[in-house]
């Protein structure tokens, strides 16, 4: 089953199962066996990527907008997401890629001229869906909810995902990141993507 994207104009009914876990800015979230959504948390110029793959495991990474500024390399970082997330879960490339990118911002989360067709040869994945703005309208709002189970994106046309979707605090899952350092392959490599990726850690989850 390919990931698919649902942009909600109404509340969901039925709420995904489970306790759903934040992914802030910086960190990145693994859930193993897809029992465990995530929730964003909103964007404020940061990209978000989503990846999964055969079964029902998914992952979310959230880019922090330095990632687009000064030396850093946004390619590099979704590269480096792929492959770390890859080896996390023992396979050898994922399939679904969502890139998502809410915000005004000077490149709009397009630098380096990184359309959906560039992604896709990048990641080696089979399919991309690009939830980028391309204006200063915000036509996807500044959230989402990923429910690995469902491999299902959601977004809200009223801008508050996690609220559409049914969830509120008593439903949160707080894990402890691993604050070990991100596995950079380089000095060099970790000055192209710090502050962005992984530089608040990263969890996994059932």
């Amino acid at each position: 089953m390919a990931l698919q994207h649902i942009h909600l104009n109404a509340a969901l009914t039925p709420k995904p199962r489970g306790k759903f876990a934040s992914v802030d800015s910086g960190m990145v979230g693994i859930s193993t066996f897809g029992l465990t959504p995530f929730w964003s948390t909103g964007f404020s110029g940061c990209v978000g990527l989503v990846m999964c793959g055969t079964g029902s495991w998914g992952a979310l990474v959230h880019l922090n907008q330095s990632i687009q500024s000064g030396n850093k390399d946004l390619a590099l970082a979704l590269d480096v997401s792929a492959r770390f997330v890859c080896s996390k879960m023992n396979i050898d490339r994922v399939t679904d890629v969502l890139i998502f990118y809410g915000d005004p911002g000077s490149n709009l989360g397009q630098s380096q001229n990184l359309n959906a067709h560039e992604i896709k040869r990048l990641l080696r994945c089979e399919r991309v869906i690009d939830l980028r703005r391309t204006n200063d309208h915000a036509t996807y709002g500044s959230d989402f909810v990923y429910v690995p189970a469902r491999k299902t994106v959601y977004t809200d046309a009223n801008g508050l995902a996690l609220v559409a979707t049914g969830f509120d605090e008593d439903d949160e899952l707080v894990p402890k990141p691993n604050n070990a350092d991100f596995p950079y392959k380089s000095d060099g490599e970790k000055a192209k993507l710090t502050p962005g990726l992984g530089h608040k850690g990263w969890f996994q989850v059932p």
